[in-house]
């Protein structure tokens, strides 16, 4: 009988983490999400334009300039960072319209942020 009231009480439990989840992405705002700029030094005007932009929006961003970046993108991080985020994000800053999405929860093209903008030599 104390097996089935544990297996009860791990359900619950496993149940209520997995709506404090949910919650959590339903309710959360996009400005709470930290953005990321990474730009190859030839773009570092085009990044702080961007940045400033990303700010009036009321974004939190960090940037990293690096070489070699193979080609400009989006790339979320985080999976609350969804194409539907891209895509208001999109209306907002035309400076991202024609970038291709790319999810990668391995970050690594995040700079401690929930989404990167890439921008690459042109």
């Amino acid at each position: 009988m104390d097996g089935i009231i544990d297996n009860l009480i791990n359900a619950i439990e496993t149940w209520n983490e997995k709506l404090t989840e949910i919650w959590l992405l339903l309710t959360e705002s996009p400005q709470t999400f930290k953005g990321g700029i990474m730009y190859s030094p030839s773009r570092e005007a085009d990044a702080e334009i961007i940045k400033e932009k990303f700010n009036d929006l009321g974004f939190e961003v960090n940037m990293l300039k690096i070489s070699h970046l193979s080609h400009s993108r989006f790339v979320a991080n985080k999976n609350a960072v969804t194409i539907e985020f891209y895509n208001w994000l999109q209306k907002k800053m035309p400076e991202v319209h024609d970038m291709q999405f790319i999810y990668d929860p391995t970050e690594m093209f995040s700079v401690g942020s929930d989404f990167t903008i890439v921008l690459a030599e042109q």
